[in-house]
């Protein structure tokens, strides 16, 4: 029991410190596209529906979920499915790494609310 407990400190641990390499990563405004006008913190309410935090965009709010490992996603996946885009976060990626990485996640779900928006 005392093994599992430590081990889930551990995990949440990875997550919190994933979740805090974003944030600071993306206060990097210079290297966002400029599709992106910023970032805000998912509220106590949000998190629990799984979102860490929402890109602000010119289509609106993108929330997002932010891991530490494949394992971690896979689990959220199979727990919310495609709904929620998620990036994966390693303790070595740089920054120029970390907001490439958001970036790409988010990037799907704006391009269908722009099809949606403008479906010629």
């Amino acid at each position: 029991m005392a093994i599992s407990k430590t081990l889930r400190e551990v995990t949440q641990e990875r997550g919190r410190l994933a979740e805090q390499k974003v944030w600071k990563a993306l206060n990097d405004r210079e290297a966002l596209p400029n599709w992106v006008w910023g970032f805000r913190r998912a509220s106590l309410e949000e998190d629990q529906k799984g979102r860490d935090l929402f890109v602000l965009t010119d289509v609106g709010e993108i929330p997002l979920q932010v891991k530490s490992s494949l394992a971690g996603a896979d689990s959220f996946k199979r727990r919310y499915g495609n709904l929620i885009p998620v990036v994966i976060i390693a303790s070595y990626d740089r920054p120029v790494e970390v907001i490439a990485k958001v970036i790409e996640a988010v990037e799907p779900e704006r391009y269908r609310r722009l099809q949606m928006r403008d479906p010629d």
